[in-house]
């Protein structure tokens, strides 16, 4: 049997942890960007899209980040119910290869789904 549930859980915790760190940090940052805003009294349209597009921001790298996170539990899990069974699977003569081309097409997937995000953030 060769390593039926490829990924690292480790790895994708700490991204996902590292995601919800830089939310946080945005979060604050925003606030303290709309405090001194409403201070002066110098709000207007754009502000608001400015604070409504951060906003958005901070909640999806959250979102992200907790989706990672948990995704990193049912990695975790996946990968000790592998070995639990790896024994039984080699006795009964089944291999189990990596479905890497999959794998592979799901990451060139969220890469353009990033980048499309990525560009809309940098306009």
């Amino acid at each position: 049997m060769t390593r039926p549930v490829p990924g690292d859980p480790a790895s994708c915790s700490q991204s996902g942890g590292a995601l919800r760190l830089l939310a946080a940090r945005q979060w604050v940052a925003g606030r303290r960007a709309h405090d001194a805003f409403d201070s002066i009294g110098a709000r207007d349209e754009r502000v608001d899209r400015l604070d409504a597009a951060a906003a958005a921001v901070t909640a999806e790298l959250d979102r992200l980040g907790r989706a990672m996170q948990t995704h990193a539990t049912d990695l975790a899990d996946a990968q000790a119910a592998a070995r639990r069974m790896s024994p039984t699977a080699e006795t009964a003569g089944v291999l189990v290869r990596q479905h890497r081309q999959r794998l592979l097409a799901t990451a060139r997937a969220a890469e353009s789904a990033l980048s499309v995000h990525a560009d809309a953030l940098r306009r």
